[in-house]
């Protein structure tokens, strides 16, 4: 193994479980190379994530983009989500690599890096150092010491998490802020299309909104490092005979765009944080959707996101 020089480096053991889990994403990628990538990327966070628990740092590998199949497939991502400090990138090395690989995409929106070097086998991670600012490479000889990293997590202010929207008190009323009619942030036009639809929509006559309870309307900034791309986040309630609410989500392009960024993201997180559903704009798609039904009380979360930004609206029925 090659050591990081001159400061102290931990080696961990890598279970069957994390090759398994491993072997299992990359299972799902169209190519070798595709596969191999994901293989050694799970890896690698799965190390840090056994490193941060010994520190009793709390991690969210659910929460990860690393975790999310749409994330992995579409870009070289090793990234560990750290509640509430942000995230925390997990570059992987080989025995044979003297350099380390942090890919453009995670250049932005992370605390720091951490490189993690793999042997042949995979059956050891050696945490080999942290840096907190990224680089197309990065050499053992620019890696800080791990302490570093516990000093970053201190100096760093922890992001806020989201307030929750209570949607039963829409039907009094009763809206947290940011929150708008429809007619505030869509055109007519807007408001009918056929789902992934390839062609612009005929303009109505006058504008008609379906026979709902309630609904209301948000602008999502998806901006940063993406010329302010903006879109609309639509949630509309539908009581049902049960007392279960169904919860219709959409999203649209905002500021008069006929047609969503592609590549736009609209997840579905369940009341742990896992992944319950997803769709992605295609070119052309001129909104998304997914649906839900609960119970009064019942927590979930909706973010959207874009390339390596992302936004995370918190929901109580």
């Amino acid at each position: 193994m090659i050591s990081s020089a001159n400061h102290p480096t931990i080696a961990l053991p890598i279970t069957q479980t994390d090759r398994q889990t491993a072997r299992t994403f990359a299972q799902e990628q169209p190519t070798p190379a595709k596969a191999e990538q994901v293989y050694l990327n799970t890896l690698a966070v799965l190390v840090v994530q056994h490193y941060l628990d010994l520190l009793e740092i709390p991690t969210n590998l659910a929460n990860s983009y690393s975790w999310s199949p749409m994330g992995r497939l579409c870009a070289n991502i090793a990234d560990l989500d750290l509640p509430p400090w942000g995230r925390l990138e997990c570059r992987p090395l080989r025995e044979s690599e003297r350099q380390c690989l942090i890919p453009p995409e995670v250049w932005s929106d992370r605390i720091g890096y951490v490189v993690v070097q793999l042997d042949r086998d995979c059956r050891q991670g050696t945490v080999l150092g942290f840096s907190a600012i990224a680089a197309p490479h990065l050499s053992l000889a620019q890696l800080a010491p791990l302490d570093q990293l516990l000093q970053t997590l201190h100096q760093t202010t922890p992001v806020a998490a989201s307030p929750q929207v209570r949607l039963t008190q829409w039907f009094d009323q009763v809206f947290e802020q940011g929150w708008q009619t429809i007619t505030e942030l869509l055109n007519p036009a807007q408001l009918s299309p056929a789902f992934r639809s390839r062609t612009p929509e005929p303009q109505p006559a006058a504008f008609t909104v379906r026979s709902i309870d309630v609904h209301r309307a948000k602008l999502i900034d998806l901006g940063v490092n993406l010329g302010q791309t903006a879109v609309v986040l639509l949630v509309e309630l539908h009581p049902e005979a049960d007392d279960r609410i169904n919860v219709h989500l959409r999203v649209y392009p905002a500021n008069g765009n006929l047609y969503l960024p592609a590549g736009v993201q609209l997840v579905l997180l369940d009341a742990t944080g896992e992944m319950a559903s997803t769709v992605i704009a295609r070119e052309a798609d001129n909104y998304l959707q997914l649906r839900l039904i609960g119970q009064p009380g019942e927590a979930f979360a909706v973010t959207l996101a874009l390339n390596q930004v992302s936004v995370t609206e918190q929901f109580r029925i």
